[in-house]
């Protein structure tokens, strides 16, 4: 049927939007962490400076693909979805 399909593939999509939130969110702490090592000595921040770097690098790239699939996506997925109801019986 194909309700069930989307149904499916609807829960699909969102099980990877949770796992991308989870993903930022991770990304979020990483740079609270960051925020305490300022007492660390130059040598320790050099290092740092390059995980900070990936930390914003990686951010860049999560938050953007969050908002597209947000935003593009999913909008036209709600479209089609109303589009199936309301042609669609459920009795």
């Amino acid at each position: 049927m194909l309700i069930l399909f989307f149904f499916r593939r609807y829960n699909k999509l969102f099980r990877f939007l949770l796992k991308v939130k989870r993903t930022q969110l991770d990304l979020q702490q990483v740079w609270a962490a960051y925020m305490g090592t300022k007492h660390l000595s130059t040598a320790q921040l050099s290092n740092m400076t390059k995980i900070w770097l990936a930390r914003m690098h990686m951010a860049f790239l999560i938050d953007n693909l969050q908002y597209y699939l947000q935003v593009s996506n999913l909008s036209d997925i709600i479209d089609w979805v109303l589009a199936i109801v309301c042609c669609h019986s459920f009795s």
